[in-house]
Order: C-alpha cells, then sequence, then structure tokens
C-alpha cells in the first residue's frame, strides 16, 4: 500500500477503528492534504510579496532620483582670527643669580708620617702650632680669606657658612607620648629581679573567685617606665582567663614604686615594658 491510499478516511478509520482518535497521529493523517495546500500557498504568496517589493523599489528609484541621492557631507570652513601685532608676549623675568659661597680658610699642608732611616737629613718638619692658627689642614698649602668658611663646613649658596656643627633632626620618639620599644638599657626594678618577685610574692594576692573555679594562668601586663621611672597606661594584653585574675594583675603593677627608667644615646628615656604575672593554684 502507497503512502497516497494511507491517508484515505476509509483506510484511517479502519485503522482506527475502536481507538482513540482524539490522538494527534489521526488528526496528523487525515488532514495532511489540506495542510500542504496551506503551506505551499503561503510560501508562494512570501516569494510574490518580496519580488513585488523589489519591482516597486526599482520604479520609485527611477521615478525620484533627485530625493534618493546620496546627502553630501556638510563642510566647516575655518575663518582665521586676526592677531593684534601690537601686542607683545612679555618674557619672564631671568631667574635671580646666585650669590657666589663664602671663600675658604688658608689651607696648610698636612705632613704624613713616614718612616725613614736614621740617618736621613732632608725631613720636612710638621707644621708649627703658629703656623696653623687660623688655618685649617689640607693636602696642599693654598691662601684663603682668614674669616672665610671652613672647607668641611656646610656653606649654603646665599653665601652664608656653617659651623661645622650638624644637628641630629628633631624627633619625639622616646618621650612620654612616643615611648621606644626596645632600648640600649631597658628599665628595671629598683633592686631587680629578685627584688621584683619579691614585690610580687608579697602583694599578689589570688582572687577567691579564680579559686573557687580553678583558674589559674599567666596574665601579661604592659605599661610605659617614664622618663623619671614613674608606670603609666598599664593595661592587660594577650588572653585573657576570668575570675578576676586580670583586675588583681594591673591592681599590683599600679602599685609598683618607682622604675630605673631606660636608656638610649646617654639620655632617660620613656620604654614600653611587658610583666609576665602567673597565678598558679598551690596544689597544682
Amino acid at each position: 500500500m502507497d503512502a497516497i491510499n494511507i491517508t484515505q478516511n476509509d483506510f484511517l478509520d479502519v485503522l482506527f477503528d475502536n481507538r482513540n482518535k482524539d490522538y494527534g497521529a489521526y488528526n496528523l493523517r487525515r488532514y495532511y492534504e489540506r495542510r500542504m495546500r496551506n503551506a505551499v500557498g503561503i510560501t508562494a504568496g512570501i516569494l510574490l510579496a518580496m519580488t513585488g517589493a523589489y519591482v516597486v523599489s526599482n520604479i520609485m528609484a527611477k521615478s525620484h532620483p533627485a530625493e534618493l541621492a546620496a546627502v553630501r557631507p556638510k563642510v566647516t570652513t575655518l575663518t582665521e582670527i586676526p592677531i593684534d601685532p601690537a601686542e607683545k608676549l612679555t618674557a619672564p623675568p631671568p631667574p635671580a643669580a646666585a650669590a657666589a659661597p663664602r671663600a675658604l680658610k688658608p689651607m696648610i699642608q698636612n705632613t704624613p708620617p713616614a718612616v725613614v732611616p736614621d740617618d736621613t737629613k732632608d725631613i720636612t718638619p710638621p707644621p708649627t702650632q703658629k703656623e696653623m692658627e687660623g688655618k685649617v689642614i689640607g693636602s696642599i698649602t693654598t691662601p684663603g680669606d682668614v674669616n672665610g668658611a671652613d672647607i668641611d663646613a656646610p656653606v649654603d649658596l646665599a653665601g652664608g657658612g656653617g659651623n661645622g656643627v650638624v644637628e641630629a633632626p628633631a624627633t619625639t620618639e622616646g618621650t612620654n607620648n612616643h615611648p621606644f620599644t626596645f632600648v640600649e638599657l631597658m628599665p628595671s626594678f629598683p633592686g631587680g629581679e629578685d627584688a621584683l618577685a619579691k614585690f610580687l610574692r608579697n602583694n599578689v594576692r589570688y582572687p577567691s573567685v579564680a579559686q573557687e573555679n580553678g583558674i589559674q594562668g599567666i596574665v601579661s601586663v604592659q605599661f610605659v617606665v617614664t622618663t623619671d621611672g614613674t608606670i603609666q597606661g598599664v593595661k592587660v594584653i594577650g588572653a585573657t582567663h576570668g575570675g578576676g585574675l586580670e583586675d588583681e594583675a594591673l591592681r599590683v603593677v599600679r602599685k609598683m614604686p618607682k622604675w630605673r627608667p631606660g636608656r638610649q644615646n646617654g639620655r632617660d628615656v620613656a620604654v614600653y615594658f611587658t610583666l609576665p604575672i602567673r597565678f598558679v593554684m598551690q596544689d597544682q
């Protein structure tokens, strides 16, 4: 049986007898020819419409050539602005000439020491103290101005000389507001470490709350030893344990006498100091 006969209604009725004809396969086969005609008609209509549009556009282009001509770009003409020749540009003033540096002091040649035989007669003696007055020691002997600048002293461009002393820049480090963290000689408790240990044994009281709850550990207390040895800025750093251990450590540190301050470059300075205080139960 060929494909054309399959679409006949009598065959379809026999094929779908006692079956669900509402299923899509029955309608697809029954109206197959109608769908094909519709598809061919729609396709032909689209092709005719496209062909007609093309023909109409060609006819309109031939009948209205001026309207469809390309738009010419707009040309902008630049107008030169005349410059008044009377106006003259003012040149900037030349930089101020730097003043000549001050003259240098007279220089006298230094006689370097040398090992010579004892019978050597041609020996150049070193300059005397009187010969060196008002002069500087150098590699050669040159004249100069007695009131001139020292060759080793800084001389500015304005002609002013220096005094040969280079001062360190001012700094606030080491003051009570800006303490050092580490110095040449760290602060110390009066009497040394043994005296500090004795002070802690005599003054630390184990908090009752910590004893009842079995709380123990090391409390790190940081403070500043100022330039006169006073204790300031006392605080707990690191892990906390509770039970009153931190409060007791702060109380004892604040009760300490003045320390020996730290020293840096030969002067007393303020320094941070961290003191660990250990709380241990007696039965541990």
